[in-house]
């Protein structure tokens, strides 16, 4: 337990420096340098929490450790974007290009999360699961059309201003949160009144993805506009995410090590009784 405290408390330092540095560093590559270091720390605590947590779900829990293998590979890809983010304008001292390395771990992260979910939707008890799934791929699919279709009447309003490669890069951010809250959305409102523990670790990790999905919307707007720049307000919204994140992991952790802490270990796995090799008279 103890390393998860020192670990999430990390997380909220590196937060609220990186809220210190938005809010009153003027120098811009100070501002920057906190900025991008902060931010591989903080991702990097949600990977180094969530690895605490995966090692204490026991194995007989085939579905659950099949959903936290993805997330937490997801959350490693954003770590990994993160770094290379901050390589290329700390050590390099040069804008990162479109398309690079930290977009594709980035896009990757976005495929394994909707993967987690997929399984997190698999082995959790939904009352008419498949009618719940459908509503919510209708709903989704039809967001993401409209918003597609009204990114691209803009495009045709302004194709000069617009980068076609940068923009369809970040509007692709943007469909995948509109499935990703979908699949949160469909996983969590139904269980709304058999909230628990574990729920709470869920309730919170959607909320991370939500905010998310804001920042996403918003820098891609941002970005589009010309009006983006970094060390904007939206920036909070992706630190939140983040510190979200950190902590649904830790209130699993802290779960997981108080169930795996109440039981001996001998006595850990004596409620798996061998099948009785007697045929039934």
């Amino acid at each position: 337990m103890k390393k998860g405290k020192i670990l999430m408390t990390l997380a909220i330092v590196f937060f609220l420096t990186e809220v210190f540095n938005l809010l009153f560093i003027k120098n811009e590559y100070a501002k920057m340098f906190i900025n991008d270091i902060g931010l591989v720390l903080l991702s990097f605590m949600v990977v180094a929490i969530w690895l605490l947590a995966y090692n204490l779900i026991d194995k007989r829990f085939g579905g659950e450790r099949k959903v936290w293998i993805f997330l937490g590979i997801a959350f490693a890809l954003r770590f990994l974007g993160e770094l290379i983010w901050a390589f290329y304008e700390i050590f390099l001292k040069i804008e990162i290009p479109n398309l690079s390395i930290a977009d594709i771990a980035w896009t990757l992260s976005y495929i394994f999360v909707l993967i987690s979910f997929r399984y997190k939707m698999k082995y959790t008890y939904i009352e008419n699961k498949k009618s719940v799934v459908y509503l919510m791929l209708a709903i989704c699919t039809a967001l993401a059309g409209v918003y597609l279709y009204l990114d691209f009447l803009n495009i045709v309003r302004n194709p000069a201003v617009i980068n076609i490669s940068e923009n369809i890069l970040n509007q692709s951010y943007v469909v995948f949160d509109i499935y990703i809250i979908g699949l949160i959305l469909a996983i969590n409102l139904p269980l709304i009144r058999g909230y628990n523990k574990v729920m709470k670790s869920c309730f919170v990790m959607a909320f991370a993805f939500i905010s998310f999905g804001i920042f996403d919307y918003l820098y891609t707007v941002g970005v589009r506009e010309g009006t983006y720049i970094s060390g904007s307000f939206i920036d909070l919204f992706y630190y939140w995410a983040y510190l979200l994140a950190a902590y649904s992991v830790f209130l699993r952790y802290k779960l997981m090590n108080t169930i795996t802490l109440s039981v001996p270990k001998e006595n850990y796995h004596q409620d798996v009784k061998k099948p009785s090799k007697r045929r039934r008279k």
